[in-house]
């Protein structure tokens, strides 16, 4: 009889997938009442062959136990849950129940889901404990009522044999609280009474390690390499501590059991590559949508991803999408979350795997929300005037989510005083038209760019000087320096050639006669003291003109067919070589000085 019974729970228990309890205070800050009301959250995996997916699935009549202050308790506790995932490849079933219980203030106690048989393990039979250790004392450190973390991982994982695997587990702690896992216990001492967190799959598996940090980052990670094909349980607990002391008592403790399924392949595993790292932390801001792409590649050729496997889901409006192909290797669903202003200061978590064709499966994504409150930014302006009147200010909001304006006004005759506050998100903008910045901006433009121009010619003028003529450097510098008009010594010798150019040709050449076309002209020297055939002769006095040191005979120039003496042309062009005009200048200069 007694191995019927031991058969019979072994058949009973051998749908059972591992599961998680969390629980958390409603009114943390009620601490005035003698009593605390909690959610208690039972999360749990369940063979789908045995249960249907339907909103009420699981066992029907199975209830938690109490194994530690158990007074308190006065109703049944049951483990039924909604059906909320269901994965026919692997055959499994996720159900979740939420329930309020309350519980005296400061109450201790253990509530735990008890079985009998595992399914057939590589490592650990026998009966299955999972167990949740509930504190309601009011904390020493913040005056509040504590909450325990959460945490979230797929029920059933299947990993090729014989290769290294690292599982990194997320953890959230919505009082901010610094959290560690360890693996769980069968000797664990609650209110004086020892007590059993695994039944029979309390121990550390072959090959398995397990690393927790002692900080606010809150990691566990998993380390593992299956030698064996099988199935393995990995039973660990998740506990908190004040950041004041990490070591110290521990606020609550939750458990975490699932399964790891080895196979024998040749396949790798397909992996997520989602546009935010595994694990992200992630502010966003109530009311305000949240999308991003999960894309997965596959592990092995010839296989695809079949679909996306939510294992945990932000409470509120958050979704996915079906899986869409983006090539012959990436896959991608969108994840979508619209955060409630009820949610702020809270963290969520949001997990998910990908399957492949083969079965195979990911290692579990995830990333950590936290959700804010839109920005709210306040400010006063006042004003004065004479006369009875009003100070009207423009605003203007653009932005690309909700946004709420209220805004006060209040005027007297002497005083106006305007104040408004815009709570917006993060995304918006706010602009502010002022008509004094107007103003000044337009003074600035109309009366500083011309002066920067004139400064600039004005510069420009005195220090580079090869840019502007003599003349016009000249007029700046007397206008605006009064300097006088400097003497022009050059000027003057020039202006005193010109005129004694005027008076030779006045003296020696006679303009009215006329040419004497048809005599040859003379082949003889021309001596300085000939002044006589110099007058008689005008084209011999264009020769004497261009006399020169290394000049001794000059022939007649026979070509006058431009109208000019030979003369006339060369006196302009070489007065300044002429001996005979320079003896000419000076003897005039003499005259004019005696």
């Amino acid at each position: 009889m007694l191995e019927l019974k031991y058969a019979l729970l072994f058949v009973r228990g051998a749908h059972f997938y591992g599961g998680s309890i969390t629980w958390e205070a409603v009114s943390p800050d009620s601490t005035n009442s003698s009593t605390v009301t909690i959610t208690l959250k039972q999360t749990y995996s369940w063979l789908s062959s045995r249960y249907s997916c339907l909103s009420v699935s699981g066992p029907i009549n199975d209830t938690l136990s109490c194994l530690a202050g158990c007074a308190s308790i006065s109703t049944s506790i049951y483990v039924k849950g909604a059906c909320i995932s269901n994965d026919a490849s692997l055959g499994v079933i996720v159900t979740q129940s939420t329930q309020l219980i309350t519980l005296p203030l400061g109450a201790k106690q253990v509530l735990a889901y008890q079985g009998s048989a595992w399914l057939t393990l590589v490592s650990g039979a026998g009966q299955w404990s999972v167990a949740t250790y509930i504190n309601l004392a009011v904390r020493t450190d913040n005056g509040r009522i504590n909450s325990s973390p959460e945490t979230s991982i797929p029920p059933l994982i299947t990993v090729p044999v014989n290769k290294q695997q690292v599982l990194r587990i997320p953890l959230i702690d919505n009082d901010n609280d610094i959290v560690k896992c360890r693996w769980a216990s069968s000797t664990v001492v609650v209110a004086s009474t020892t007590i059993t967190e695994c039944g029979g799959v309390c121990q550390a598996l072959t090959g398995f390690q397990i690393y927790s940090s002692s900080n606010l980052e809150n990691k566990c990670t998993l380390t593992f390499t299956p030698t064996s094909v099988g199935y393995y349980v990995v039973a660990i607990q998740i506990e908190d501590f004040m950041p004041s002391n990490p070591n110290g008592t521990v606020l609550s403790s939750i458990p975490l059991q699932f399964l790891i399924r080895s196979i024998s392949t040749s396949c790798n595993l397909p992996t997520i590559i989602g546009e935010l790292n595994n694990t992200a932390t992630i502010y966003v801001t109530a009311n305000v949508r949240f999308s991003t792409d999960v894309i997965a590649q596959i592990g092995c050729s010839g296989t695809t991803i079949k679909g996306f496997t939510t294992i945990s889901l932000p409470s509120g409006k958050a979704s996915t999408t079906t899986v869409v192909k983006e090539s012959s290797i990436l896959y991608s669903t969108t994840f979508t979350w619209t955060p409630s202003f009820d949610q702020i200061g809270t963290t969520e978590l949001y997990c998910t795997t990908a399957v492949d064709s083969s079965s195979l499966q990911s290692i579990e994504y995830c990333l950590i929300f936290v959700v804010i409150a839109p920005t709210t930014t306040t400010s006063t302006s006042t004003s004065s005037s004479s006369s009875s009147s009003s100070t009207t200010t423009s605003t203007t909001t653009s932005t690309s989510s909700t946004s709420t304006t209220t805004s006060s006004s209040t005027s007297t005759s002497t005083s106006s005083t305007s104040t408004s506050t815009t709570t917006t998100t993060p995304t918006t903008t706010i602009v502010k038209e002022s008509l004094s910045l107007n103003l000044f901006l337009g003074l600035i433009l109309g009366l500083g760019l011309p002066f920067c121009l004139l400064l600039s010619l004005l510069s420009s003028c005195c220090c580079c000087p090869r840019w502007y003529s003599q003349s016009f450097r000249g007029k700046i510098r007397r206008k605006f320096w009064d300097e006088e008009e400097p003497i022009c010594h050059v000027c003057r010798v020039r202006n005193t050639m010109n005129r004694d150019t005027q008076d030779y040709r006045q003296e020696y050449i006679n303009s009215d006669a006329a040419p004497d076309r048809s005599q040859p002209s003379s082949n003889r020297p021309l001596s300085l003291n000939s002044i006589t055939s110099f007058k008689l002769n005008p084209r011999a006095s264009t020769v004497t003109t261009l006399l020169s040191p290394v000049s001794s005979k000059i022939a007649p120039i026979d070509n006058t067919s431009n109208g000019l003496l030979l003369s006339e042309r060369t006196l302009k062009s070489r007065t300044s070589t002429s001996h005979l005009f320079k003896a000419y200048s000076e003897q005039r200069n003499s005259k004019n000085y005696v």
